[in-house]
């Protein structure tokens, strides 16, 4: 920058040097040449001068020799005859004939001297206008002078600002450098923290190798007691060789119709939506912070819960229906009492938003959490703290814990299903893309542990065999759009999803596939649903605030 403005001066002082010198020459050129001029004019005027005062002279001698030559005249016609005088008169005749010569001559020099003088007074004229001429040309060059030095003002003060804004840069230069080595800083800082999470990253999976191959033949004894629990719960989904021994699904039947609409039940999106495990109760959550409990039989609201700090994306009741647990998008979960509405635990370890909760079918001193930082967490609720932390790999938006609270059905980002060790934290299974977008939600079977129902982006839901690991079902729609938060019959005989786009709520039959049933009311997407135990009643809640119940 500095050896940018020493080039800039230079330039301009070179260029002002050059300036001044063609104008000083300029002038030279010109003064020399009126020098000249004015000389010859005053030469001219002064011999002008003198021409006047000789033809006034010779005027005057004119006049003069005029009146001596009347005066004679007069003597001659007076004369006499003496000779004397005639002799007189001879001289003064010779006299006459003399000044009447010098009249011509001086008639003639008159002459002369007159075109001279008009000569003169053609050049005199001439170098007139040349001096006007040189007068008016002075006049610009001092004008041409003057807006050079204009010029040069401005050239300077344009050298000035650019100085000045190179001072600016230079400022911003060392200010971005400043960053640029914080930045640097930074990214170091970063690639240790990086290496440190590779490092601890293979170590894990050093050690989930080793658990894997001692696993091994625990996961034959895990698949024994599976069939054991599916061979019980076989009289509600089809057997191995296809048919379907379920329930009656008269027992319980399917809605048909909406009982409440509770408009506006919450100040924007109801994201979540559950049942009490007796069915006294109903909560409801969404982007107002606040969990809401209801009278499903009245449509009446009960209680408000009150705490959050974001959003609640997913609300559990615990299995003894004592308390409630709500995930949040502020990245906690809180524990409030159904009785008392009071926060009992506000339960921090998560580093983002935590998408779901789930608890197993009667521990109701544990939950486990899933959430946007990639990890699975288990708490004691008692104490109120995590006690223990599984890295799960893939955002978790869903999970669920199977009957006997043994495993953790864990759904992700990735469209994978991962099954967990409750009591150990290792992974048991991975059934990896099982779907081709986002899960958004797993549930398992109310009264079986063989069967996982999946929620995906993709526009699908899955029904997963848990024996055999393999997709039984796929349950889709032209007009079904994914993303929600389905529910399954208490007798399994059927599964409802909402719409996230046409507010349409869908029903499959778990045996067939196919949609059994349409329930239209909402008048935007659906965001959840949750079926009532022992009840054909559904609870379905939209993006706009609004909570439908129907039977």
């Amino acid at each position: 920058e500095r050896a940018g403005e020493r080039e800039i001066e230079r330039a301009m002082s070179t260029l002002e040097s050059l300036l001044l010198g063609k104008l000083r020459a300029r002038n030279l050129v010109e003064v020399d040449n009126i020098r000249d001029v004015v000389e010859n004019y005053l030469a001219l005027c002064k011999q002008k001068s003198e021409l006047r005062d000789r033809v006034s002279h010779l005027e005057k001698r004119t006049k003069d020799l005029s009146q001596e030559k009347e005066t004679l005249k007069v003597q001659l016609l007076n004369k006499d005859d003496n000779e004397g005088k005639a002799q007189e008169a001879e001289k003064l005749k010779v006299r006459n004939e003399q000044l009447g010569e010098e009249i011509l001559q001086s008639y003639k020099e008159n002459a002369r001297i007159a075109q001279e003088l008009a000569a003169k007074v053609s050049e005199i004229t001439v170098l007139r206008e040349e001096l006007e001429k040189s007068v008016t040309d002075n006049e610009k060059l001092r004008l041409t002078i003057g807006e050079l030095g204009e010029r040069n003002k401005e050239l300077l003060q344009q050298v000035e600002d650019e100085r000045n804004a190179g001072r600016v840069l230079h400022v911003e230069l060392d200010t971005l450098a400043e960053e640029k080595n914080a930045l640097q800083e930074e990214k170091e800082r970063v690639q240790v923290e990086n290496r440190k999470l590779i490092d601890l990253l293979l170590e894990m999976k050093e050690k989930e190798a080793e658990r894997m191959n001692a696993a091994n033949d625990y996961y034959d004894n895990v698949v024994v007691n599976a069939n054991l629990h599916a061979q019980k719960a076989s009289s509600s989904w089809k057997d191995l060789d296809g048919e379907w021994e379920g329930l009656n699904c008269n027992d319980f039947g399917r809605p048909k119709s909406v009982k409440h609409i509770l408009q506006s039940a919450h100040e924007g999106m109801v994201h979540t939506a559950c049942f009490s495990n007796k069915g006294a109760y109903m909560a409801t959550g969404g982007a107002d912070q606040v969990i809401k409990l209801w009278d499903p039989k009245k449509g009446s609201c009960t209680s408000t819960l009150r705490g959050a700090l974001g959003s609640v994306l997913d609300v559990k009741f615990t299995p003894d229906d004592k308390h409630v647990v709500a995930a949040g998008a502020d990245g906690a979960l809180r524990m409030w009492g159904v009785d008392s509405g009071r926060t009992k635990h506000t339960l921090t370890g998560h580093k983002d938003k935590v998408h779901a909760v789930s608890f197993g079918s009667s521990d109701s001193k544990k939950c486990v959490s899933g959430g946007q930082d990639r990890t699975i967490r288990i708490w004691d609720l008692t104490k109120g703290y995590c006690i223990q932390t599984i890295a799960c790999g893939s955002t978790c938006f869903g999970v669920a814990q199977s009957q006997n609270g043994s495993f953790i059905y864990s759904g992700h980002f990735d469209g994978s299903v991962r099954i967990w060790d409750f009591r150990t934290g290792s992974l048991e299974k991975q059934l990896t893309q099982l779907h081709t977008g986002q899960i958004s939600s797993v549930i398992t079977s109310p009264i079986s542990d063989r069967y996982l129902v999946t929620a995906s982006k993709d526009n699908t839901l899955k029904v997963v065999d848990l024996v055999n690991f393999e997709t039984v079902q796929v349950l889709e729609s032209s007009g079904f759009r994914g993303g929600g938060v389905p529910c399954i019959s208490p007798d399994d005989s059927t599964v409802a999803c909402g719409s996230s786009v046409d507010g349409c709520v869908y029903m499959w039959d778990t045996k067939t596939g196919s949609v059994d049933g349409e329930l239209k009311k909402h008048k935007s997407g659906v965001l959840a649903c949750a079926w009532a135990p022992a009840s054909s009643m559904i609870v379905t809640t939209d993006q706009k605030g609004d909570v439908l119940v129907w039977d």
